[in-house]
């Protein structure tokens, strides 16, 4: 993955989540496991959030501040229209 576009976005970070979010994918795979699903959190300290939505060989990372946005609103509101969004931005019809 890398950078296309971003706000404050970091090309370091791009490439570590990159990283953590193959490598998870291939120990999954390597148990047995179900694969990766339609995103990804990393829970920070000071309730910071690291979402990654993959999308083949794309990938939208965010930043979220957990005081701010709600968790339930962030599942199941917010990540399914993301989704959607980056869905056919990805394979316009």
């Amino acid at each position: 993955m890398r950078s296309l576009a971003g706000w404050n976005s970091q090309p370091e970070a791009t490439a570590l989540f990159s990283q953590l979010s193959q490598s998870i994918s291939r120990a999954l795979e390597g148990m047995s496991f179900p694969g990766l699903g339609k995103y990804l959190i990393f829970n920070l300290v000071d309730e910071i959030m690291i979402v990654i939505i993959p999308m083949g060989e794309l990938a939208w990372g965010m930043l979220v501040d957990g005081k701010k946005a709600q968790l339930g609103l962030l599942l199941n509101v917010a990540l399914p229209k993301a989704i959607a969004a980056f869905a056919d931005a990805v394979n316009p019809s």
